[in-house]
């Protein structure tokens, strides 16, 4: 299978802007569909990451880099989740539950 690394990288990154995803609110997200409903702090942050989920159920979690490269993953539990992202250099990042993604800053 070949793809065109510019043309998928393209299609990710042209979602966004420098506030975030385009038409979605930088730290938190209410999507009606899949009835993701989460509040994302400190962003940016240093090491830990808070992420409360406000849903009625408990939805995957996909943490990728600004080039669409998966890095953290699994499942984000009703209530508060707390992630240690000391291992991940100083970036920007994309958090994603359901169809809702988010910018994170990681300093």
């Amino acid at each position: 299978m070949t793809i065109n690394a510019n043309t998928e990288i393209w299609n990710f990154v042209s979602k966004f802007n420098l506030n975030g995803q385009i038409g979605c609110a930088s730290n938190s997200s209410i999507n009606s569909e899949n009835r993701v409903k989460i509040i994302i702090s400190p962003n940016p942050c240093k090491s830990q990451l808070r992420v409360i989920n406000r849903a009625d159920t408990k939805s995957n979690y996909f943490i990728y880099t600004i080039l669409g490269e998966p890095v953290l993953n699994g499942v984000l539990r009703r209530g508060n989740n707390e992630f240690d992202l000391s291992e991940l250099a100083s970036n920007i990042y994309i958090f994603k539950a359901g169809d809702m993604y988010t910018r994170i800053i990681k300093n």
